[in-house]
């Protein structure tokens, strides 16, 4: 969880927004053929020259005649409704049964909070299994960290179970009364400072440590004693600021009374903080791209620290051939990443170095932080958690040990706070269906326009879900950490949501691993490729800035990926030229600075040059494909600038620039007259890919957030609902 306003989905998601079946593999054919008169209408344009652009951008701009017709909304229905689970535990009670403990707060109030608006309170609902009585209901100040559930809950030895929350306080359970009740915050919480509790762990002490989320560059630690609630605090861990204002206490390790933390996000420290004297200790720092992390192992706590490297490594058991790694010694070497890792025991406040291939049996009282786990404890539908029917949350169980074919139970809990759950992506299948998402891991649902009917999938896979057509398949990523699935639309969906079940052959859709080397945990957009490959474009976020590129080979299941000279940018936009064996992303500089705005990529993922679209230019905006080989279209929609531009990769060559006074927004292809279709300024417009040209459809009051195509059938939605969209 963070709880901070996120990139506006206009800046990050707008490709996506309806758009997964634009053409990135190849030029349409209704685009080659009208290539000859593109090239004609690009002499005129040289010749007309201001008089031509002047009519270009008047056309664009034109107000909507009085003859054009109104777009009809035809409402379809609402596919998923529910109000957010954010966190949830289980715990036994005194009559031999289980209650079940969980908090709800739904979109549109955590969006309110996100916002700066009305404060809106969270209700904690406490239910025994057994007998389906809810008992208690109430409402506690802050979100919590939706880090932690049933499956990883923060229980300490005397049966309490502590969920951290967002105004620096934790909201505990009593298992002697049966109650939830809260502590007083651990801090005042400032404009500047911590913001939430990020990374709760029980110690090898029984004691609860907290570190934080913040947003003024340094990270803080609060240490809860789980029977008498008292607490310590220890402010602005870190030795510096970070440059990078939000920093996480991102790993931490505890080894009484020492704390290990690895603290920031693309510039990084290693903190060792004597929990006895307050005393804390740099023990190391790292700039992006280079990390400071755990791989603790046995009784040891184990630093991996990586840095950069030249030259050829020593010699080592391994050849140093190109992608492969070098052990020798305390390090491995990667020449062609040109990085080495170094491994460190944290002892008594130190490092020593730590041999790659061993692990020494240090005497010291570190044990893997692992709550263990409850006996008998019942079995939940994950899948199905929380989805809503007749107005109540629905929780299906079964007791522990139960054959996989026995019926679920299913309460009924009645919760307030229910409503629509805005759709996120919308895909047309092959077969004339359509495959969407929602937001806040709240599922995916499917549209079967000839029965009328939405199929709800429960909770399943990824929230700001990104998704692509290739081979008849539908390939779904998203955040966090860009895992990716393949849906097979000619078989029944049947995800569980356990990932275990999800990566068996049978599986569907099936789990295939994560863009991992490119460490994107914000995954913006996801285009395939000549029928094999996919590439991903998103953001990195706590550890590290930036952005991360990726691919995903499908025949040889196997992913590539990097950030390299990336952490100045922000993903803006992705653009796959084919005939010219080329990748383009745009990116937004950070406030303050000036540089190119793209970057040219090979097939490879190597960067070849990068572009200054125009002088001053800050960000470059969304990408599509143009009308030829080697052009490509830009879109800005920016408060203070909006614009249209036209980019010829070949030549280098800006072709054409054309600002907006209105935006034009939702754009998605149509392959059968070969345009983009969008909304601007209360009209359906579609837009030209030769030459720009925008030209008014129909009156469209409302603005959608996104638009599809599936074949002649235009839909659209607006929070949470599906439309169908006539025009005549």
């Amino acid at each position: 969880m963070r709880l901070r306003r996120a990139w506006r989905s206009s800046d990050c998601e707008a490709v996506q927004r309806g758009f997964e079946r634009r053409p990135h593999a190849v030029v349409p054919s209704a685009i080659r053929a009208r290539r000859k008169r593109a090239r004609g209408e690009g002499l005129l344009l040289a010749a007309f020259g201001l008089f031509s652009s002047w009519a270009i951008l008047s056309a664009a701009e034109a107000p909507a005649p009085a003859a054009l017709p109104e777009v009809r909304w035809e409402s379809l229905g609402i596919p998923v409704k529910s109000a957010r689970i954010w966190t949830s535990a289980l715990a036994p009670n005194p009559r031999g049964g289980f209650n079940l403990i969980f908090q709800t707060f739904n979109s549109s109030g955590y969006r309110a909070r996100m916002e700066g608006q009305a404060e809106a309170t969270p209700c904690w609902s406490l239910v025994d299994l057994e007998t389906g009585k809810v008992r208690a209901q109430t409402e506690l100040q802050g979100v919590a960290n939706s880090l932690y559930h049933i499956n990883n809950q923060i229980r300490s030895a005397n049966g309490r179970i502590f969920f951290p929350v967002s105004d620096l306080s934790f909201v505990w359970y009593d298992p002697v009364t049966e109650t939830l009740k809260q502590t007083p915050p651990l801090a005042e919480k400032a404009e500047r400072g911590p913001s939430f509790f990020y990374r709760v762990e029980v110690g090898p002490d029984g004691l609860i440590y907290a570190t934080t989320q913040s947003n003024d560059g340094y990270a803080y630690l609060a240490i809860l004693n789980p029977d008498t609630l008292e607490t310590r605090w220890f402010p602005k861990l870190g030795g510096k600021p970070r440059k990078n204002l939000l920093t996480y206490g991102f790993w931490m390790q505890t080894d009484p009374p020492w704390v290990y933390l690895s603290v920031g996000q693309g510039e990084w420290a290693l903190i060792a903080l004597n929990t006895a004297t307050g005393e804390q200790s740099l023990l190391a720092e790292r700039k992006d791209p280079y990390l400071i992390s755990f791989n603790s192992r046995g009784k040891a706590i184990c630093a991996t620290i990586t840095s950069p490297f030249e030259g050829e490594p020593p010699a080592g058991p391994q050849a140093a051939r190109e992608g492969e790694s070098v052990v020798s010694g305390f390090t491995i070497y990667y020449p062609a990443l040109k990085k080495k890792a170094e491994y460190f025991f944290c002892r008594e406040g130190k490092l020593i170095p730590a041999p790659f291939t061993e692990r020494p049996d240090f005497p010291i009282a570190y044990t893997p932080v692992k709550v263990p786990p409850l006996e008998h404890a019942p079995e939940f539908d994950l899948a199905r958690f929380g989805s809503i029917k007749d107005e109540r949350l629905q929780v299906f169980w079964r007791p522990a040990n139960s054959a996989p074919n026995r019926e679920w139970k299913c309460l009924a809990i009645p919760v307030g706070g229910i409503e629509p759950i805005p759709i996120e992506s919308l895909s047309a299948l092959p077969d004339g269906t359509l495959l969407g998402s929602t937001i806040q891991y709240n599922g995916f649902f499917r549209w079967f326009p000839k029965d009328r009917r939405f199929d709800a999938y429960g909770k399943h896979g990824p929230s700001r879900a990104k998704t692509a057509i290739m081979n008849g398949l539908l390939w779904i990523t998203g955040y966090p950490k860009s895992h990716l699935w393949v849906f097979d639309p000619t078989k029944p969906w049947n995800a569980t949501g356990e990932p275990r079940q999800e990566q068996q052959a049978d599986a569907n859709p099936r789990l295939l691993g994560n863009f991992h080397d490119a460490d994107a945990h914000y995954p913006y957009f996801l285009f395939p490729h000549d029928g094999r490959q996919l590439y991903m474009l998103g953001r990195r976020e706590r550890s590290g800035a930036g952005s991360a590129i990726g691919r995903y080979d499908a025949g040889s299941n196997t992913f590539i990926g990097h950030h390299q000279n990336l952490h100045d940018l922000f993903p803006r936009g992705l653009v796959i030229l084919p005939e010219m064996n080329r990748i383009v992303m745009s990116g937004e500089v950070e406030k303050g600075k000036e540089g190119p705005t793209h970057v040219v990529f090979d097939m490879d993922l190597r960067e070849i040059e990068r572009l200054t679209i125009k002088p001053g230019l800050a960000n470059g905006g969304d990408l599509y494909p143009g009308a030829t080989r080697a052009r490509f279209i830009g879109r800005l929609d920016q408060p203070s600038a909006s614009a249209l531009y036209l980019y010829d990769l070949g030549e280098k060559r800006l072709i054409q620039w054309m600002n907006l006074e209105k935006a034009v927004e939702r754009l998605t292809w149509r392959s059968k007259d070969a345009r983009y279709w969008g909304w601007q300024n209360g009209l359906l417009i579609t837009l030209d890919p030769s030459d720009l040209t925008i030209r008014p459809i129909a009156r469209m009051e409302k603005l959608p957030e996104r638009l599809v195509w599936q074949e002649d059938i235009l839909y659209a939605t607006v929070n949470g609902e599906l439309f169908r969209l006539t025009f005549l």
